[in-house]
Order: structure tokens, then sequence, then C-alpha cells
């Protein structure tokens, strides 16, 4: 895709943040992954892609035991 403009990278992970109200969509997806790694003590995190598009770096903490 064309990915996300570096301003709004913030935005999108906000419950209900959409960026183009001509598609479908809810607005959830990335505010329920965000929401997610944090419960787990991890992060998302969003960044424009050298190649075009979106980066989306997901990391979750190993459990021990």
């Amino acid at each position: 895709g064309q990915g996300i403009p570096e301003e709004k990278l913030e935005q999108v992970t906000k419950r209900g943040v959409r960026l183009d109200e001509t598609t479908p969509g809810t607005g959830l997806g990335l505010n329920i992954v965000n929401e997610m790694a944090h419960s787990y003590r991890g992060s998302l995190t969003l960044s424009k892609s050298s190649m075009g598009g979106l980066k989306a770096s997901l990391v979750l903490k190993l459990s021990k035991g």
C-alpha cells in the first residue's frame, strides 16, 4: 500500500482512528494490536518502510517459566 504519513503514525493506534473514510473499516485493527502488545509488556512500533508502505514491528517479552 501507500503507507501512512509520518505525522499520522501515532494517531492510527488510537481507537476508532481511520485515515480514509471512503474505505470500509472500523479503525480498531492497529489499536487492538497495540493494546495487546502492551498487555503482554511488549510494544508496537510503526514507521515508514524503505521500500514504501508501512513497517510494523511487534516486540513481545519472553516468559520465564
